[in-house]
């Protein structure tokens, strides 16, 4: 089955969302360390912070899906959106956050793999992340916590920042 759609899918809805709370958005034409989209913090700045995005798209109609992330992705400014559309086509989004991903399961592989059925979806631990103006904050904050990166060590549609600003 191709999940190229349903990927695209995930990463534009997740793309929307964080736009609508007012993050800075961009997706690198890279995939490097699971980054799907990027978050920075200032565009017209000679340096910026940023947080790495990885977003997942997951179907349960067959009743259960599962995620796998590399620990070695799995960074302070990492953090993971799974959208996931149930039997009925029913959406939600969750967000985690590298400490909460570190809390997953972790394989002989040296990934981290979360589970997700439709059981789950109901569960405290799956409604406690779905994404909304909380969990924005939360975001945000992190965002702000970042460690700031130069221009040229930040890539932008995979062009430097710098010549993305001319």
């Amino acid at each position: 089955m191709d999940t190229k759609p349903l990927q695209k899918q995930a990463e534009n809805y997740i793309s929307a969302e964080l736009i609508k709370y007012d993050f800075k958005v961009t997706e690198p034409f890279f995939d490097e360390d699971g980054t799907d989209l990027i978050i920075i913090q200032r565009i017209n700045s000679k340096s910026t912070r940023f947080v790495k995005v990885q977003c997942k798209g997951r179907n349960i109609k067959n009743g259960k899906s599962h995620v796998t992330i590399p620990a070695s992705y799995v960074e302070e400014n990492f953090i993971v959106f799974i959208y996931v559309i149930d039997k009925e086509k029913n959406d939600q989004t969750f967000l985690f956050f590298s400490n909460q991903i570190k809390e997953w399961t972790k394989t002989k592989n040296n990934q981290y793999k979360l589970i997700i059925n439709e059981n789950h979806l109901s569960s405290d631990y799956f409604q406690s992340k779905i994404f909304n103006s909380e969990l924005a904050n939360k975001l945000k904050s992190l965002l702000s916590k970042a460690e700031i990166k130069n221009y040229t060590t930040v890539l932008i549609d995979g062009i430097f920042l710098e010549k993305a600003m001319d």
